[in-house]
C-alpha cells in the first residue's frame, strides 16, 4: 500500500512540475501590430492567463494575423493603447470585437519560442516537449500530452489483447 501511495505522489509532483514548465514568460519587448479586417485569423489559447495566441491561420492569406506576422505565444497588453492587464481571455475578445476597424494591438513576445505539436496543432511552450521531442523536426513533435495519451491508448491496448 506505501509504495503506491508513494508512486501516487510522484506521479502528481510530476504534473505539477510539468504544469509549472508548461507556465510561459514573456520578455519586456513589444509588437505592435494593426488588424485592418475582421476575422483576424489567430486562436487565443484556453490554458493560459489572458489573450495568448496559440495559433495563426497561416493558409488563409486574407487573414491580417498572419499578414502582420503573429505568433503562438505572443500575449496581447494592449487594444488600442488601452491596457489589458487583469482582463480575462472573454473581456479582451469583446474589447477587439467593440474596436473599430483598424484595430491596433500591442503584444508581448515569448521569453523562449513556441512549437507545434504534430499531432493535436496546439502551439506550446518548450516546457509542453520533452527533451527528446524538442530535438525533434515540426512533423514529428508531440506535446507532452499527446505522448501520454498516446502512451496510454497504447497500455490499454496490450491490456485487452492480454
Amino acid at each position: 500500500m506505501e509504495c503506491v501511495q508513494k508512486a501516487e505522489a510522484e506521479e502528481a509532483a510530476r504534473g505539477e512540475q510539468r504544469k509549472a514548465a508548461e507556465k510561459p514568460t514573456w520578455s519586456e519587448e513589444t509588437v505592435e501590430v494593426t488588424l485592418a479586417t475582421r476575422p483576424f485569423g489567430m486562436t487565443p489559447s484556453q490554458d493560459q492567463e489572458g489573450y495568448v495566441v496559440e495559433k495563426v491561420n497561416a493558409a488563409d492569406a486574407t487573414k491580417p494575423a498572419h499578414g502582420a506576422g503573429v505568433l503562438p505565444g505572443w500575449k496581447v497588453v494592449a487594444v488600442n493603447d488601452e491596457p489589458v492587464d487583469g482582463k480575462d481571455l472573454p473581456e479582451i475578445q469583446q474589447l477587439t470585437k467593440d474596436s473599430p476597424l483598424p484595430v491596433r494591438v500591442t503584444f508581448a513576445m515569448p521569453a523562449s519560442p513556441w512549437y507545434p505539436c504534430s499531432t493535436c496543432g496546439r502551439s506550446y511552450p518548450p516546457g509542453g516537449f520533452g527533451r527528446k521531442m524538442l530535438s525533434k523536426p515540426d512533423a514529428q513533435r508531440r506535446c507532452s500530452k499527446c505522448v501520454e495519451a498516446a502512451e496510454a491508448a497504447k497500455a490499454e491496448k496490450r491490456g485487452k489483447a492480454a
